[in-house]
């Protein structure tokens, strides 16, 4: 029988976890803030869903967690301009 201490060292090589939540927030921040220190626009949920390959719903879907965490903030109506906040700032400075 085998121990948990064994089983760890019979396992295979352990990988990076896929976490596709915290990627595409993380790709939406980093595209926020460059747009930011371009000085370009802020950007709309559609140009954010288009530059980081994810549909409109699934943006939309982050950017409203985004805005609970107090990452963000939107102008009203689906399409509204997103802005990244000072904890927004910090969180996009630390990726």
């Amino acid at each position: 029988m085998q121990t948990a201490e064994t089983a760890m060292v019979e396992s295979g090589p352990m990988v990076k976890p896929y976490r596709p939540g915290i990627d595409a927030r993380r790709s939406i921040l980093s595209e926020l803030r460059r747009r930011e220190l371009a000085s370009e626009p802020a950007a709309s949920m559609r140009t954010l869903a288009s530059v980081v390959k994810l549909g409109s719903t699934s943006v939309w879907r982050h950017v409203a967690s985004m805005r609970k965490m107090g990452w963000v903030s939107t102008t009203p109506g689906r399409t509204g301009a997103v802005r990244l906040t000072e904890e927004g700032r910090n969180a996009a400075d630390m990726l």
